[in-house]
């Protein structure tokens, strides 16, 4: 699949794509209950979190994060948040 796309001119598309799959992986069972993967757009994961205090616990390991979704290639540059909890207070 993955040589069938690259041939497509795909394979950049692809490997973003196997690092959004990958996240839930890369971030472990308590990062991955609480943060989100929304979308890879020009090398920038996009995460939604459930509170401010994953987003800062995500940007503490960021680096480290990144290294286990690149693996040996270079497909993300960057791991950036949308404001997600906002929506999700208690009223």
């Amino acid at each position: 699949m993955e040589r069938v796309l690259t041939g497509l001119g795909l394979g950049k598309e692809f490997q973003e794509w196997k690092a959004l799959q990958n996240w839930p992986v890369a971030a472990g069972k308590k990062i991955g209950a609480k943060v989100t993967a929304v979308r890879v757009q020009d090398g920038v994961l996009w995460l939604q979190a459930t509170s401010p205090h994953w987003v800062a616990e995500v940007s503490v390991r960021k680096q480290e994060l990144l290294d286990k979704l690149n693996g040996n290639e270079q497909i993300l540059k960057d791991i950036r948040f949308v404001g997600a909890w906002e929506g999700r207070k208690s009223r």
